[in-house]
């Protein structure tokens, strides 16, 4: 079904080229049909014309890993804190690629912000506390 609505989603955006819904759509699309060069595309085009970048997040950096570029995928999980500096969830992604990164100080910071945000999130609680500890 993807595949059938690929075409209509991609005319739609010959029409509406700064449109971010139907951006968004093509990312989507992109994503399940395993395109995930041009799912990456379509979501840093979204990013760049949308009023609420955020949305694009977790994808954009989650499909820059999946291509195997970590530098990409890095810089748009930082980027992706940017657009809302507390939401505990980016700092949560940043702070695992930090962590996959062994920037541990850093992963270890931003670790403790996301648990400040939201204290009783067992998953940041326990990423935190085993970091703390030295374990990975």
């Amino acid at each position: 079904q993807f595949g059938q609505a690929l075409p209509l989603v991609v005319d739609l955006h010959r029409t509406f080229p700064r449109e971010p819904q139907v951006i968004a759509w093509l990312a989507i699309i992109h994503s399940k049909l395993g395109s995930t060069g041009e799912e990456a595309t379509a979501w840093e085009n979204y990013v760049r014309i949308s009023r609420t970048p955020a949305i694009a997040c977790p994808a954009l950096p989650e499909a820059y890993a999946r291509l195997g570029d970590e530098q990409q995928a890095l810089a748009a999980y930082e980027r992706c804190v940017t657009f809302d500096p507390q939401d505990p969830d980016r700092l949560f992604d940043l702070a695992n690629a930090y962590r996959r990164s062994n920037r541990t100080s850093a992963a270890l910071e931003l670790y403790r912000q996301a648990v400040s945000l939201d204290p009783y999130n067992p998953v940041l609680s326990e990423r935190l506390s085993s970091l703390s500890e030295g374990r990975p």
